[in-house]
Formats: structure tokens, C-alpha cells, sequence
């Protein structure tokens, strides 16, 4: 985790400082959205007005870590394919919304995805996984600075911070055994948690139709988990005005102890995203 965290500090440090030293960088007030986790905002926005952007996106995540249930410990290492190979039931959705005025946003951002995964070794025997998982980030932004960037796009930074809110459900039970009747072993975990975040998006033009975004943030600090963090790096194009396209790369990072029900979810959940953004 410790790497974790200092990957994360220079990505912070390498957006601000690529983004904040564009040429004639200058702090403005601007009705112009920019959320990095799904797609940036077209520029020519009216100042003073509410902009709007939903965005429903896809996330082909996998996920690598461990999950401690009781005296059982879970490892986990499976790719998107491998999950799509080895699951039984696969189920995803998630969102994206923001609202802003000039150098003030909020915004919220909706992930769920339950999965369940046969035949995973553990000491005991082959296993089957449950696993179900609601995150719910809310909370504010604020536009650090902007500058002229390529063509009609403009560079920006922003601050993001807010609340991460966790649901996780987890269920384990060791694989049927030939020859062997009676009921089988089974654990099940429901576990919530919230917990603060903070970090800084930023995006920048590559064109006149495409931007580089790039956002990171941390949180947790013993108040809800024990750390957390979220990375994305993606380039979005811009069909239109009012719509664009995204594709990229996220990763979200937990690392949640609760030593009262001997249960331990340490998980880096990563993968391809793919988004579109309607803005109005």
C-alpha cells in the first residue's frame, strides 16, 4: 500500500504541474464542466449559467487483492476475461452526473457491480465467490485554473473533494466435493462504510476535437477504511457540442479492516472504461 500511495502523490503532482504551467495560465471564472471520470467538457460554455452532464459509462474491471473471512483467506487475481469466463452471474452499471457555475460543481458518481466466480483455490479446496459491490462518490468541485490549450480546448485543473460511500456483500462456500453430501461451508459478509476523499482532475486539448484527462484522489485515513484510492487516465472525443465519446483506464483501490467481524477486503478493482456524455 505504501507504493500505492506514492504512485498516487506523483500522479497528483504530475497533473497539477502539467496542467497548471500551460502557457498564460491564469485562474478564471468559467461555466465550462470538466469531469475526468467519464469526459471533458466542450469549451465555449456561457459564464454564469448551470451547466449539466450526465454520463452512463461501462467498466470492464477485474480485480486483484485478497478478501479475509474469518480464518479463511481469499486470493483473488482475475482479469476481466477471467471473470467473464469464470462467473456464473455478472452484473454492471454505473453513472456519472455533475452540475456547475462558473468555478463551483457538485457531482456524484454511481458504480455497481456483482459478480460470482467458481473455483477459486484456497488451502481449503476449490471455492465459489460472491461478491457484490455499491460505491457512491458525492461531493463538490472547484476550478483551480484554465488556459488556452490546442485548437478550441482549454487546460484545466480542479479540486475535487467529498464522501466515498461503500456497500460490499460477500459471500464464500467451498465447491462441491465428489462423493461428499451434507451441507458445505459457508461464510457471508455484509459490510458499509464511508469515508472522505480528496484529489485534483485536469484535462487537456490534443486537438480540436479530442482532450487528455487525467484525475486522482485519496481518502479513507482510518475513517471509514484504512486507505483508498482511485486513478483514470483517458482521452475523450468530442462528436459534437453537446456529446462525446470516452475511452480509458480506471483503477479504485480499498483497503478496509473490521476487526470485530474478522474481515479484511483489500482490493484493487481496475479496468477499461468505455463512456458517453450527454451535456445540457
Amino acid at each position: 500500500m505504501k507504493n500505492t500511495y506514492t504512485f498516487l502523490c506523483q500522479l497528483l503532482a504530475l497533473t497539477a504541474s502539467v496542467l497548471m504551467t500551460q502557457p498564460g495560465a491564469v485562474a478564471q471564472p468559467s461555466g465550462q464542466a470538466t469531469d475526468t471520470s467519464t469526459a471533458s467538457e466542450p469549451s465555449g460554455q456561457d459564464d454564469g449559467k448551470w451547466q449539466f452532464r450526465a454520463i452512463p459509462y461501462l467498466w470492464f474491471s477485474g480485480l486483484n487483492g485478497d478478501v479475509v473471512a474469518g480464518d479463511r483467506t481469499i486470493p483473488v487475481d482475475l482479469s476481466f476475461g477471467d471473470i467473464f469466463d469464470a462467473t456464473d452471474s455478472l452484473l454492471a452499471f454505473e453513472g456519472y452526473f455533475d452540475a456547475r457555475k462558473d468555478k463551483w460543481g457538485v457531482f456524484s458518481d454511481f458504480m455497481f457491480i456483482k459478480l460470482g466466480v467458481e473455483g477459486i483455490v484456497v488451502e481449503e479446496g476449490p471455492i465459489n465467490l460472491t461478491n457484490r459491490l455499491n460505491v457512491l462518490e458525492f461531493g463538490g468541485l472547484y476550478r483551480l485554473s484554465e488556459s488556452p490549450s490546442a485548437a478550441d480546448r482549454e487546460s484545466a485543473v480542479d479540486l475535487v473533494f467529498g464522501l466515498r460511500s461503500s456497500f460490499l456483500e460477500v459471500t464464500t462456500e467451498l465447491n462441491e466435493i465428489e462423493g461428499v453430501t451434507g451441507p458445505r461451508d459457508l461464510t457471508a459478509n455484509n459490510q458499509k462504510w464511508v469515508e472522505p476523499f480528496v484529489g485534483l482532475r485536469g484535462e487537456t486539448g490534443l486537438g480540436k476535437r479530442a482532450s487528455f484527462i487525467a484525475e486522482g484522489n485519496v481518502g479513507g485515513f482510518g475513517a471509514g477504511s484504512d486507505f483508498s484510492w482511485k486513478a483514470l487516465g483517458a482521452i475523450s472525443f468530442h462528436v459534437s457540442k453537446r456529446f462525446n465519446i470516452l475511452g480509458g483506464y480506471r483503477a479504485l483501490g480499498q483497503d478496509y479492516d473490521n476487526s470485530d467481524d474478522a474481515f479484511k477486503w483489500d482490493m484493487v478493482i481496475h479496468g477499461p472504461i468505455v463512456g458517453f456524455g450527454f451535456t445540457f
